[in-house]
């Protein structure tokens, strides 16, 4: 995208996008993002809106069966995701599973933001 002018309408699309319609923006910002949509998706490190819902399955947790929904992702998830594809950081927690459909910590969030510069 490299009209100004058609990556701020993006932008504006991509913030003023709820649920749904915030996840087909940000699976379109995959395709069309490039290091001038990273600031924006940074800013949305701290949004913890679901925006996917998987299944929900139980998942024996320190000897306590629990439920969980499987694949069920926010905003700031889907959002660092793109961060990773678009700018390729280097993040300690990339080689412990990183996945998509994963729930990032805090932590996470932050050292992702550090590494691209937006905190």
């Amino acid at each position: 995208m490299k009209s100004p002018k058609a990556r701020q309408e993006f932008i504006q699309r991509l913030l003023d996008a709820r649920g749904f319609d915030r996840l087909q923006a940000l699976t379109e910002a995959r395709k069309v993002g490039g290091p001038w949509l990273v600031p924006t998706l940074a800013s949305l490190l701290d949004d913890e809106e679901r925006i996917f819902q998987g299944p929900h399955v139980m998942e024996l947790v320190n000897g306590v069966g629990e439920c969980r929904l499987m694949g069920s992702q926010r905003t700031c998830d889907v959002a660092l995701e793109v961060i990773l594809e678009l700018t390729k950081p280097t993040v300690s927690f990339l080689g412990e599973g990183s996945a998509p459909m994963r729930n990032y910590t805090p932590e996470e969030r932050d050292q992702v933001r550090r590494a691209v510069g937006t905190t």
